[in-house]
């Protein structure tokens, strides 16, 4: 497995452990990604990589909330339709 370091010395992941990721951004996104790699100093993957790992778990949290949510929904409007149904015999 190749190994390699980052700019600040400590070991990066794995090439093998990566999955290439291609995405398009509108002009306004390249701006904003491109001034915080400048500021930064670090490379755009490196920023997208730190924004990502950074926000994931709160954006994982959320999708769990809005699927109960969902769930929820669901379940009562299947209890509404079972009342409503029931008492139509």
């Amino acid at each position: 497995m190749n190994m390699k370091t980052s700019s600040d010395g400590a070991p990066a992941a794995p090439v093998a452990d990566r999955t290439r990721l291609t995405i398009d951004l509108p002009p306004g996104l390249l701006l904003l990604l491109d001034h915080c790699a400048e500021t930064t100093g670090q490379s755009r993957t490196q920023v997208v990589l730190a924004l990502l790992a950074e926000q994931l778990p709160a954006l994982a949290d959320r999708a769990s909330d809005i699927r109960k949510r969902v769930a929820e929904i669901e379940r009562q409007r299947r209890e509404q339709q079972q009342r409503q149904g029931g008492g139509k015999r």
